[in-house]
């Protein structure tokens, strides 16, 4: 009976020391992972992360917001429909008189920028010193016409346009784009940039971003175009980089080149409001704290607009000539 009851003891005993270790081992043990759907429902989606390439090999940098997709709208104000036996507008821009560009310092990144300066890209005119390049002229008062071609006959959520920084300067200087596409940012230089966007003037902030060297960002949020206007674009970080984005809900626009021409095609028959538009050439460095170049005084815009009638199948010209920066 004595040894019944000690065997007895005895498996009571072991039976409390497995319990035991039963108990450390569900302690100790770590829950098992959730299903992937099941962690995105408690956690959110994992970040994503696009990968881009440059001159200086692979970059990992954080996949931008994508812009949320408009909904399809009226083309604002602008009804698309044939024209036929249209009528061209065409001139030439000119300074008042014979000028010679002038040197800009470039203080910073000489690996990125390039040594010593570089020719002002707020005036740039033809061999005969006066034909003005990058002047943007458009039709302000039309309300139908002919239709968009190339990437910007593409839907709102569709179209793309390239602001490209090579050597610590905009590319293009002067960007025009049709309202409603985004801006696909680009760094082609080893060294950081800024892509400071203001819309029309200085009041309004459209887009502020740091670009890293030598990277991508095709679909920043802030980088859609909605509205018609001129957005100013400045680097904050290098003080003589300048650009512009013209957004336009029609067609009939057009940049000159160095030779200062212009050609606006398949104008419907009428009286429209032409209006002609350059950037403020006086460029006066402004020193800091420190006696460097913090920024630049460019002065105001030259805006002008006059009548011109269009005929069927026939061509009305129109020259401009732009004063001299002070």
């Amino acid at each position: 009976m004595k040894a019944l009851l000690a065997r007895y003891q005895r498996t009571l005993a072991m039976l409390a020391v497995f319990v035991a270790a039963m108990v450390i081992a569900v302690v100790a043990k770590p829950p098992a992972a959730p299903a992937a759907d099941e962690a995105e429902r408690m956690l959110g989606p994992t970040p994503a992360t696009d990968i881009v390439t440059g001159d200086a090999g692979a970059a990992e940098v954080e996949a931008p917001v994508k812009k949320p997709t408009p909904k399809p709208t009226a083309s604002k104000g602008y009804t698309v429909e044939a024209v036929e036996n249209g009528g061209t507008i065409q001139g030439v821009v000119r300074l008042a008189a014979a000028a010679t560009p002038w040197q800009v310092e470039r203080g910073k990144d000489k690996h990125a920028c390039g040594e010593g300066s570089s020719l002002t890209e707020r005036m740039i005119v033809g061999d005969d010193g006066r034909t003005l390049a990058n002047t943007v002229l458009w039709l302000a008062d039309i309300s139908k016409g002919k239709a968009w071609t190339g990437d910007f006959a593409k839907g709102p959520d569709e179209r793309t346009a390239l602001l490209d920084q090579v050597k610590c300067i905009y590319v293009p200087h002067i960007l025009v784009v049709r309202t409603e596409t985004q801006l696909a940012l680009k760094n082609s230089d080893p060294a950081e940039h800024n892509v400071h966007a203001y819309f029309r003037d200085f009041k309004t902030t459209q887009l502020n971003l740091m670009t890293a060297a030598n990277i991508l960002v095709p679909e920043a949020a802030d980088a859609y175009i909605e509205k018609a206007g001129k957005y100013i674009v400045k680097c904050d970080i290098h003080s003589w980089m300048s650009g512009y984005v013209h957004a336009f809900a029609h067609p009939y626009y057009a940049v000159t080149g160095k030779d200062g021409r212009f050609e606006i095609k398949d104008v419907p028959p009428g009286t429209y409001t032409l209006v002609c538009w350059h950037e403020g050439m006086q460029e006066k460095p402004l020193l800091g704290g420190d006696g460097g170049i913090a920024g630049y005084d460019y002065g105001p815009d030259f805006e002008t607009s006059v009548s011109i009638t269009v005929e069927a199948g026939k061509t009305a010209t129109r020259d401009f000539t732009v004063p001299n920066p002070k």
